[in-house]
């Protein structure tokens, strides 16, 4: 799983490759911890989805498998 493209000018996404079908909590917070996109999304095999449009600032994406829980957290950069 990686985001696409980091650093972005505002369009957000999450590029997946060989991943096996399942589904994920995205959780999207600001610097000073407000939550500003969440939700879930079905995924499988190789696949590109569109996930959010932000405003310029630095973010903090957290993956969640809802059925094993394993937690996945990554910087983004909108400039």
């Amino acid at each position: 799983i990686s985001l696409y493209p980091n650093p972005s000018s505002g369009n957000v996404g999450i590029k997946f490759v060989n991943v096996t079908a399942g589904k994920l909590s995205i959780r999207i917070s600001n610097v000073q911890g407000q939550t500003v996109v969440s939700q879930d999304i079905a995924v499988a095999g190789t696949d590109y989805k569109q996930i959010a449009t932000l405003q310029r600032g630095m973010y903090w994406m957290k993956f969640t498998d809802v059925t094993t829980g394993e937690t996945v957290v990554n910087q983004l950069l909108i400039k």
